[in-house]
């Protein structure tokens, strides 16, 4: 599981991220609300763990700009703020799930856990074809379709498109794609990612899906379902 966690308590996050690092889980930790708005823009994350109080963008005003932007990834909030009010206004804000502070580590665990199962388990039953501006894939047969024109692609080209069509609407680094589809760690050195997406480009141009994949500078690439 790969957890992103947002809390300025630097004592809290360590504690959190050595108890989820040694069940196998990654954990990357930010200490503010901007930095985690890049990450949670720019890169994928199972669930999220947010603490309410946290500089330059407080973890609900956080939760409402990703729910905007239509990421769905699980969001748990940690919060000192224990009323009931607070916790209907959390979860009436697009969190999952609120645990209050103090609170056992164990408990946290339990609860992130569900919402990983639980989001797994949604996934299971959606529609076995994903689709973007008239461009279907169907995860089951493999088989890719702009207005009807079939596109063969390759295995490689296959698996980026279909991340890439997962996550329209958000920008996916090369870091993350080759984490993904090659499953090792993202070698700055390497142009692969970048070959492979024009191979692919090429592909959708010659049947008239022109442009579909966008590159944003230094950051990676998206789809974007206008």
């Amino acid at each position: 599981m790969k957890i992103l966690l947002i809390d300025d308590d630097i004592e809290i996050c360590l504690f959190i991220e050595k108890n989820f690092v040694r069940l196998g889980h990654t954990v990357t930790a930010v200490h503010n609300g901007n930095e985690a708005l890049h990450l949670a823009s720019s890169e994928t994350f199972d669930v999220m763990i947010i603490d309410w109080m946290i500089p330059c963008l407080d973890g609900v005003a956080l939760i409402k700009i990703l729910r905007q932007q239509a990421i769905k990834t699980p969001v748990i909030i940690l919060s000192a703020k224990s009323q009931i009010e607070d916790k209907i206004f959390g979860l009436e804000s697009g969190c999952d799930d609120y645990l209050t502070k103090p609170f056992e580590i164990e408990e946290l665990i339990v609860r992130v856990n569900l919402l990983y199962k639980r989001m797994t388990s949604a996934r299971l039953f959606q529609s076995t074809t994903i689709s973007c501006n008239e461009l279907v894939l169907d995860k089951i047969s493999h088989k890719v379709t702009f207005k009807k024109k079939n596109i063969e692609l390759q295995a490689r080209e296959y698996k980026i498109l279909l991340f890439l069509m997962e996550h329209k609407n958000q920008i996916v680094s090369r870091s993350v794609l080759l984490e993904h589809i090659w499953d090792y760690k993202f070698d700055p050195q390497t142009n692969i990612i970048d070959v492979h997406v024009s191979r692919l480009r090429n592909k959708l141009t010659e049947i008239g899906a022109k442009d579909m994949i966008k590159t944003v500078r230094s950051c990676g690439y998206t789809i974007k379902d206008e």
